[in-house]
């Protein structure tokens, strides 16, 4: 097992689960994200919303191609602004999964885009 050392900036964090999807072969979809207040700079809380609100409106539209171009812009200002960290990779993970499941899975990159959001507002609410 392997430890790693804990930052001294370390605040409790926020789980969400959720099991109300389920994929195309029927087994249920848990997503489960962690996020760490700290690991969000306030400058980005805005346009990422922004960009996750407008993708997860564009997936449930069956609008694939605005959704993929609304998760660029979620890519861009990861790559650019977002330190290393717990929320930076669930995003990353979260955006990853809705590339994969917005054209035959939308429910599920709905879902996907709904707890990247939630993490996001979660952060600014508890700054």
């Amino acid at each position: 097992m392997l430890a790693t050392p804990v930052p001294a900036t370390l605040v409790p964090a926020a789980i969400e689960s959720d099991a109300s999807l389920s994929c195309l072969t029927g087994s249920p979809v848990y997503l489960c994200f962690v996020s760490n207040t700290a690991d969000l700079p306030a400058s980005v809380r805005e346009p990422l919303a922004t960009a996750l609100h407008e993708a997860r409106d564009a997936v449930r539209s069956g609008d694939v191609e605005t959704a993929h171009n609304r998760l660029n812009t979620v890519s861009r200002i990861l790559r650019a602004k977002v330190p290393p960290g717990l929320t930076h990779d669930r995003l990353v993970h979260g955006v990853a999964a809705v590339e994969r499941t917005a054209a035959e899975e939308p429910l599920v990159a709905s879902e996907y885009l709904r707890a990247m959001t939630s993490i996001v507002e979660t952060t600014e609410q508890s700054s």
